[in-house]
């Protein structure tokens, strides 16, 4: 058995049945087909872990290798005369000889019946751990679904001249409701934590992509957050930065003290300083993260909620990452210390609405959940509950989340 953090994708073939029961130069054929799509699967990373027949499931270790690899399968499948569906999924999973176990398999496992022939529909999970850019994006809307562990999916479909990224936002109503409800909890931006890090991280940083999406390094990022002894700085990657409305040269960098704005070409952000064991936060001006909170209901916030859930990001060690010169410092560079990991659990806390009233309670014993309101941040302990205001922001690890209007 192996353990760890993997992209579990489901293939699932119509017609199989059909398929298989006709000649064995007809039955032989047509698994030939489906070896062509595996292949496309294989050649971009992904391992077949289980052959169930009609459902096939590949694991890959990169979520971006499975956005990646997909678009070639689904165009193996149309060349091939083959209808096929995928759904992606990222998360802790054990891996035998039976199969893939863990929430990432679950959700695909509930996700893949209601994928459209020749679509790939990847969760929220993977939509934080991948790496899209130089696929074409539009946005198609809003649908009521729960769909797994995740409020936001992708959707890949073979559009010529080459696939196309199209992504979908849930609004988490109940499958009989048809009404959208009127609040919604949304990941708005990055929490950062205070350094030294358990006494083994001096520094790190985050880098922003031109749609909005925090990572921990890539070449086409337009500005990087770097966190260290002396403070937070806005390092400029690209023209188009601003800081408080004055431009930062490209290769220029700005050190951050009180609220501030931060702008590239693409995005609006705002800095607020934080007094504890974050040191501040870097919120959006809008968030495509959500999930819908209707009256009475109770939603899960961690990297691997139970469903209805928030999924958090979980993104990889960085490169960035500065270790402290100490016994700490040294096993986390050896074991590959990722902060998303470190800081945010499985499942850190709830948030639940009755009376019309929004209630978040810290479920994790160890890790802590702030508050941060207009005035001090209220961190708190397990097991207690405090109501979350509009304009609040929930301290997650390394997330920040809050209420929409």
């Amino acid at each position: 058995m192996s353990s760890g953090t993997r992209t579990v994708m489901v293939l699932l073939v119509h017609g199989y049945d059909r398929g298989t029961r006709g000649t064995r130069d007809e039955t032989t054929a047509f698994l030939g087909r489906i070896h062509a799509v595996g292949a496309a699967l294989e050649a971009g990373g992904g391992r077949l872990a289980q052959d169930a027949r009609e459902r096939r499931t590949w694991v890959f270790d990169s979520a971006t290798a499975s956005l990646r690899a997909a678009g070639p399968a689904l165009e193996a499948a149309r060349a091939e005369g083959l209808d096929v569906s995928m759904a992606i999924e990222t998360g802790d999973v054990d891996v035998d000889a039976r199969g893939v176990w863990g929430t990432a398999a679950e959700v695909v496992d509930a996700l893949i019946d209601d994928v459209e022939w020749g679509r790939a529909w990847f969760g929220a999970v993977t939509m934080q751990s991948a790496d899209l850019e130089g696929l074409a994006w539009s946005e198609v809307g809003v649908f009521a679904r729960h769909i797994g562990s995740g409020t936001v999916t992708f959707e890949l479909g073979v559009r010529e001249p080459e696939p196309e990224v199209v992504f979908r936002v849930s609004s988490d109503v109940g499958p009989d409701d048809a009404e959208e409800p009127d609040r919604e909890v949304a990941v708005l931006g990055l929490a950062l934590p205070a350094v030294p890090v358990r006494d083994a991280v001096a520094g790190y940083a985050y880098e922003l992509l031109a749609d909005g999406r925090w990572v921990v390094e890539s070449p086409r990022s337009h500005l990087r957050l770097r966190v260290g002894p002396e403070g937070v700085a806005v390092e400029a990657l690209m023209p188009g930065v601003t800081v408080g409305g004055e431009p930062v040269p490209s290769g220029g960098s700005v050190v951050l003290s009180g609220p501030v704005a931060i702008r590239t070409r693409d995005t609006g952000h705002t800095w607020r300083p934080v007094d504890g064991p974050w040191v501040g936060v870097v919120v959006a001006d809008t968030s495509e993260v959500r999930i819908g909170l209707p009256e009475g209901g109770e939603i899960q916030v961690g990297r691997e909620p139970r469903f209805p859930g928030l999924a958090l990001p979980d993104r990889r060690a960085s490169a960035a990452m500065v270790f402290a010169d100490t016994d700490a410092g040294a096993r986390a560079r050896e074991r590959g210390f990722a902060l998303d990991r470190e800081l945010t659990g499985r499942e850190q806390c709830r948030i639940v609405r009755q009376e019309g009233l929004v209630r978040v309670e810290s479920t994790h014993p160890v890790l802590p959940t702030g508050v941060l309101g207009d005035e001090a941040l209220q961190l708190l302990q397990p097991g207690t509950e405090v109501q979350l205001e509009d304009g609040a922001l929930l301290l997650v690890g390394t997330s920040a989340v809050g209420l929409l209007p």
